[in-house]
């Protein structure tokens, strides 16, 4: 339990500054940076990796709280709002917040939002970049936020990805 409240800690920290810092343009890039197909390419990848991640933790908290929605029943008070599980082998800590859960394997934080009808496909620049926060044999892992939300407007602009801007989860993009 001291863990989980720990972690929680961390969390609610790693939440403060992310508010700060979509306060502050000062993380931005110009818009007219190059970034190379390649980058866009391997950006995708990673992003479908997160996805396949988020999909298979939903999956197995479903199978672990017998559930068809953790997040529903969770704030019906059904589900602990944090705690522990397994995941492959691996101790996992998880913590249900807002329209969403935050989970931490060993060196991985993956945090996800349950977007437009229970959707576990969404993504936004802060989750992909502290996905990619622990990747380091990635040059991606070294991009900031601002620089990841300007490779997802190239994918915008490509058709790759889209935002349908609808409550649950207006900030998230998703695979067209």
């Amino acid at each position: 339990m001291k863990t989980a409240l720990s972690f929680m800690r961390v969390y609610k920290r790693i939440t403060f500054a992310y508010r700060i810092s979509t306060t502050s343009n000062h993380h931005l890039l110009d818009s007219s940076m190059n970034i190379s197909d390649e980058e866009l390419n391997r950006l995708v990848d990673w992003i479908q990796l997160y996805i396949s991640k988020v999909k298979e933790i939903d999956s197995t908290l479903k199978e672990k709280f017998k559930t068809t929605d953790p997040l529903a029943d969770w704030r019906s008070r059904k589900v602990p709002q944090d705690g522990v599980f397994a995941i492959n082998g691996k101790r996992a800590f998880y913590y249900f917040h807002g329209i969403g859960c935050r989970i931490s394997i060993v060196k991985e934080q993956i945090d996800f939002d349950y977007g437009i009808n229970g959707r576990i496909d969404g993504f936004d620049p802060w989750r992909i970049s502290l996905f990619l926060r622990d990747k380091s044999d990635d040059l991606l892992s070294t991009f900031s936020q601002g620089e990841i939300q300007n490779c997802f407007d190239l994918l915008e602009e490509k058709g790759v990805i889209q935002k349908p801007a609808r409550f649950p989860g207006w900030h998230l993009y998703y695979f067209k």
